[in-house]
């Protein structure tokens, strides 16, 4: 064996090997596969927010009207800097700059955060960190990937600056990622110019001020979401950048959902809270068999697929938890894998599943940040990439030193979707994603399951002031909306006020597309032709089409106005050009049935 390949720091023989053939004929004998262990590492909890971010007050001061500035702005620039998409058509448009209802809802609190690179360990069975991005409070001070995680309340609005300090050369980028930045607070309603959309972005050097009103869409307590999440949004960069560590939770408390278990106020739900509302963000990483570091395939045009699941930035952690009820926060951040999840019994050797009945039931308490009307608890779960599922666990039922493990059993071979197949949980094919560890003696556990959460604010066939459809396929390489890539440009109107009924097909065969609307909620009304399931009744953000299917669903249009997107959130579908932009707009529109 050459010398050169005996130099390599200790690794597998495999990798060894390959570097001889490299050596030899220029290429790889065979790709292997990371064998990392399981369950070596704890789960990390992001910092909360308030810790890290928070400041008392923004240095330069917020300015209305034009919430994009550069951190060094030139005197004579009318843009103070900032370009907003810049090279791209219509860039700086006029509305895209000022905070809509500024002095309607002034902030009560600022935050302060900045996205930048660092080196981060996924496993230490890894021989080396990555370079990856996340978010941190000021200079000097950590990052953070997953970033800072915000607890809000309703009624107390808030403003966050987001600096981009991402590195400006490709040199610190390792191979994939953008440095442009636009950060996407899904799915809050919020005016354009603050809700982070794909054109929002904005270069190194700037930061855009975030108006976030804490206000219910419509005034409607119906409306109130609980479970959000904050990503990069850069159009035709968002995979890799979500991928590269941009990503966050953010959880929304009102005088209901209270975040206090003891919370003995008439109504309150007295869900699990403190440590015990638990924030999971999963998804699926690829590292380099020679390098260890973490790789992206940016010309797989079909979705990206990792081997290795991580939650909360770390491969397969275990978490240590109290027998009693947990409530956990799950968001699925992509870039293109399905998940089905299911807790299994471990056995003696306290790694594998014992059993492939599970272990517990999971409640869904909530679909894409919002409470059902009532708790369903099922055995497994799917989330695919951008849904949440606010979901209780309760470990009541085991004892001190009880394993279980959280299993993925949706076997998926290609980023176009799953292949319809279930694994069981004691299949090498299956898996897994974290393992809870039951720790002490049970106690008094004073948060509760309500029997009645939110009511649903249904939309009326009185209301419907258009309808409209849209087909989403894949034609000449790329991925289209009705037949149309995305060209930076809003494609229709929807009058403020209205609510309109949209029917989205799937036009494939093969691949499945999970959709997303911004600025509000919508409601299904047809899923393939049927009702659609109970956990799926309320309301929602993103609809998963499957091969040739169609969902009917009604949204509306309220209280603000300008460009929004709608686009698949497998975010490689994404970013190769399925999405488009409609704007809000004060008067009559011309309906247009397939735009």
């Amino acid at each position: 064996m050459p010398e050169d390949a005996l130099a390599v720091p200790t690794v597998d023989e495999d990798i060894l090997q390959n570097f001889v053939c490299l050596q030899e004929t220029g290429d790889l004998c065979d790709v292997p596969k990371l064998a990392l262990a399981p369950f070596v590492q704890r789960l990390r909890m992001p910092p909360d927010a308030d810790q890290v971010a928070r400041v008392q007050q923004l240095t330069p001061a917020i300015d209305p009207l034009d919430n994009c500035k550069a951190e060094n702005p030139p005197g004579d620039d009318p843009t103070d800097g900032c370009n907003l998409y810049p090279g791209e058509v219509g860039a700086n448009r006029p509305p895209d700059r000022a905070l809509q209802r500024f002095d309607e809802f002034a902030p009560v609190r600022y935050y302060e955060m900045f996205a930048r690179p660092f080196q981060h360990l996924f496993h230490p069975d890894l021989m080396q960190p990555s370079t990856i991005w996340g978010y941190g409070g000021a200079h000097g001070s950590r990052t953070f990937s997953p970033g800072p995680t915000f607890r809000q309340r309703y009624g107390e609005p808030i403003v966050v600056r987001i600096h981009n300090n991402l590195p400006a050369e490709n040199p610190g980028n390792d191979g994939f990622g953008i440095p442009q930045t636009s950060t996407h607070l899904h799915n809050f309603h919020s005016g354009p110019e603050s809700d982070g959309g794909p054109i929002m972005f904005y270069d190194t050097g700037n930061y855009l001020d975030h108006h976030y009103a804490m206000y219910k869409a419509g005034g409607d307590p119906r409306e109130a979401l609980s479970h959000l999440w904050y990503h990069d949004h850069r159009a035709d960069f968002t995979s890799q950048n979500v991928y590269k560590g941009l990503a966050g939770s953010f959880l929304l408390y009102d005088e209901v959902d209270t975040g206090n278990e003891k919370d003995h106020t008439p109504g309150a739900y007295r869900l699990p809270s403190g440590k015990f509302d638990v924030p999971l963000l999963v998804a699926d990483k690829q590292f380099d068999p020679m390098t260890h570091k973490l790789v992206f395939d940016p010309f797989n045009l079909d979705g990206f697929l990792g081997e290795h699941v991580t939650v909360n930035g770390l491969v397969t952690p275990f978490m240590d938890v109290k027998p009693r009820k947990y409530r956990f926060r799950i968001v699925n951040t992509g870039p293109s894998r399905i998940y089905t999840f299911q807790t299994c019994p471990v056995g003696t050797d306290l790694v594998e599943c014992d059993s492939d009945n599970p272990a517990s039931d999971i409640i869904i308490l909530g679909n894409d940040g919002n409470l059902l009307t009532s708790a369903i608890p099922v055995d497994n779960i799917t989330i695919s990439s951008a849904e949440r599922l606010d979901v209780v666990i309760d470990f009541s039922q085991f004892n001190n030193g009880d394993r279980v493990n959280l299993m993925n059993i949706a076997d998926q071979t290609s980023g176009k979707g799953r292949t319809g197949v279930f694994v069981p949980m004691t299949s090498p094919l299956a898996q897994k994603v974290m393992q809870f560890r039951v720790k002490g003696n049970h106690s008094n556990d004073k948060s509760r399951i309500p029997a009645t959460m939110r009511e649903k604010p249904v939309i009326t066939d009185g209301e419907i002031a258009c309808e409209r459809m849209f087909v989403f396929d894949n034609q000449e390489g790329g991925w289209t909306i009705n037949g149309q890539l995305f060209d930076f440009l809003p494609r229709f109107e929807v009058e403020q006020g209205t609510a309109e009924r949209w029917t989205i097909i799937n036009a494939s065969r093969d691949w499945e597309h999970p959709i997303h609307i911004h600025l509000e909620e919508h409601q299904f009304e047809l899923k393939d032709g049927a009702l659609p399931p109970d956990f799926e009744s309320m309301r929602k953000d993103v609809a998963l089409l499957r091969p040739n299917d169609s969902i009917t669903l009604t949204l509306r249009h309220r209280d603000w106005l300008g460009e929004y997107p709608m686009h698949c959130h497998n975010t490689v579908h994404e970013d190769h050009a399925m999405l488009l932009l409609w704007e809000v707009v004060d008067h009559a529109v011309e309906c247009v049935e397939m735009p």
